[in-house]
């Protein structure tokens, strides 16, 4: 029977709350004015001394961009499968990004996200998987729109006619200078 003034460990906790704060590049001192908690609570939990009560773990997920669950070590299918926290850290975020931006991201690129987020240089936070898919993701699906276009133009172009003179050049390459035509 547990005494008053002791708390549950929680070892696999700690080490989860640690190893995913590394991987995502946060500090114990960060922790402490982000959350606005003290040292002695978050060296308990860093430590793993101490299990933070559902409200702090609440915030602490939130903060870690974690499912309550996955610190707290219960069944969180998504991520109890993978290898490091680095993989955790990616693939939590980025289904916290998924589920924010659901409207903006066509599901046929879903497969294409989780693949990434295998990756060593997936992005760890919802705010990188932003900025990821503005400055990366949507520019190379508006290159493979215009080039479908391209190649649209060009299948429906008409096939050279028997007896036309092929050596000809096309109609919307005439306006082009050879630079032959510059020489004296």
């Amino acid at each position: 029977m547990k005494r008053r003034g002791e708390h549950r460990p929680w070892r696999a906790g700690a080490r989860r709350l640690n190893g995913v704060m590394t991987a995502k590049g946060l500090t114990r001192k960060q922790m402490i004015t982000e959350l606005r908690f003290g040292a002695p609570r978050c060296d308990a939990w860093l430590a793993g001394r101490r299990q933070p009560r559902v409200t702090a773990g609440r915030k602490l997920a939130k903060w870690l961009e974690l499912p309550l669950s996955y610190l707290y070590c219960h069944p969180t299918p998504s991520l109890d499968g993978l290898r490091s926290f680095a993989e955790v850290a990616a693939r939590a975020s980025l289904e916290i990004f998924l589920a924010d931006h659901r409207n903006q991201i066509p599901r046929d690129e879903d497969q294409l996200y989780q693949e990434l987020a295998k990756s060593s240089a997936a992005p760890r936070t919802s705010r990188d998987w932003e900025s990821f898919t503005r400055e990366i993701i949507w520019p190379v699906r508006q290159f493979e729109i215009e080039r479908g276009r391209s190649m649209e133009r060009i299948a429906l172009e008409p096939l050279p006619q028997p007896g036309r003179d092929l050596s000809a050049r096309p109609a919307w390459r005439q306006s082009r200078r050879r630079r032959s035509d510059f020489r004296e």
